[in-house]
């Protein structure tokens, strides 16, 4: 009568590995889920923190507001700088394209 007794021991034993084996599949899922949903909302609040830069652009660079905040003046400078790089290598690329018409 002994061996039934250690068949439904391993059997619980089983029984039970398998049930926190399941419980710890179910939350590393829903951490998952979570870390997604948290990298999701993230990149959304990037996507409108650009939005509401490139609106509010236009208005620091032409002074009609104001920032006193130094990363945003450093910010319209490096702009400034960049485009008129932008617009050097455009004039020249025009050059170049021109000469090749000769």
């Amino acid at each position: 009568m002994a061996e039934p007794t250690r068949e439904a021991n391993r059997w619980e034993k089983l029984q039970r590995l398998t049930r926190d084996a399941s419980d710890r599949l179910r939350q590393r899922a829903r951490l998952t889920r979570l870390r997604a949903r948290v990298s999701r909302l993230e990149s959304q609040v990037e996507t409108e923190k650009r939005r509401v830069g490139r609106a509010l652009y236009p208005l620091v660079e032409d002074a009609t507001i104001s920032v006193g905040l130094p990363e945003v003046q450093e910010g319209v400078e490096t702009i400034a700088r960049l485009r008129q790089q932008i617009r050097s290598s455009v004039e020249r690329i025009e050059e170049l394209e021109a000469g090749d018409d000769a």
